[in-house]
């Protein structure tokens, strides 16, 4: 038979092609080995006799399908045990069914981090030690892990130019949370270093620590609590500079996703010099 698949998360597939005699042959990466499903199942009469009549033959066929059906939910769960505990050859009678179950299983047991840019940046009390103390908390999220990390930079204040000097960094971080619930988890490492979000508190002015989630790979939000990529990520001299350490031009990188990267002299926040290593 031909070759048929059904499409994954994170580009995980279930391929059913050709095998063994009597088997259909399933590639699963995560095994690095042959998964052969067997089918066992029979020709099946779909309906009545042309004059509306039911002979015992329709009968038995209805009985034996709904006996699978029962038989293939059981069956399914014993072969996913199986091949959890390592078995590369299963038997099913359903094997297109088989193929969606076990597509549908590995998406949710086993989904894909994906990769997202998370800027820090400080111009209050002790501003290398906020931002450092940044990474190790969000190091502390939920399924999720720093991957990589900047130097820490010294710029100028962007918008609200009467403040102090800011400290900036970028950090890379692997996760599996959905982005409005990684934005509030960030929220909370800006509330536990102290940061003022009351009505109380300047627009753009001095903080204690600021977290924004400017990528995320295959996020794009246009909501009001969150957008991604962060609508100000092309403009900011203080976060493209640190972005260079992680990714290689990241002006293409950005502009490939959409985002309007504007030259240095035209952008906001420079970078006056490096304050170390994070």
């Amino acid at each position: 038979m031909g070759e048929s698949w059904v499409p994954l998360t994170g580009g995980r597939r279930f391929v059913a092609g050709e095998g063994p005699a009597g088997c259909s042959r399933g590639a699963l990466p995560f095994f690095q080995k042959p998964l052969f499903v067997v089918e066992n199942g029979l020709g099946a009469k779909d309906e009545p006799n042309a004059d509306g009549s039911i002979d015992d033959d329709y009968r038995i066929d209805f009985l034996r399908r709904h006996i699978e059906a029962d038989r293939d939910a059981a069956t399914f769960g014993v072969c996913l045990g199986a091949i959890q505990a390592g078995a590369n050859v299963v038997r099913v009678h359903d094997v297109a069914g088989f193929a969606q179950f076990l597509n549908g299983y590995w998406a949710v047991a086993r989904p894909q981090p994906r990769r997202a840019f998370v800027a820090l940046g400080s111009n209050l009390g002790r501003r290398m030690d906020n931002i450092r103390a940044a990474k190790d908390l969000i190091a502390e999220i939920p399924l999720t892990c720093v991957s990589n990390c900047s130097r820490i930079y010294e710029s100028e204040p962007a918008y609200e130019e009467r403040q102090e000097p800011f400290a900036n960094a970028v950090i890379e971080i692997r996760t599996e949370l959905a982005p409005l619930i990684l934005l509030d988890e960030l929220m909370k490492v800006e509330g536990k270093l102290g940061r003022n979000r009351t009505a109380s508190a300047k627009p753009n002015g001095p903080r204690t620590l600021d977290c924004d989630l400017l990528w995320m790979e295959g996020e794009i939000h246009g909501g009001d609590k969150l957008r991604l990529p962060h609508p100000k990520l092309g403009e900011r001299d203080f976060v493209l500079v640190p972005l260079e350490d992680l990714v290689h031009d990241p002006a293409r990188f950005f502009r490939y996703e959409g985002v309007d990267v504007k030259e240095p002299e035209e952008r906001v926040g420079h970078v006056t010099q490096e304050l170390g290593t994070l």
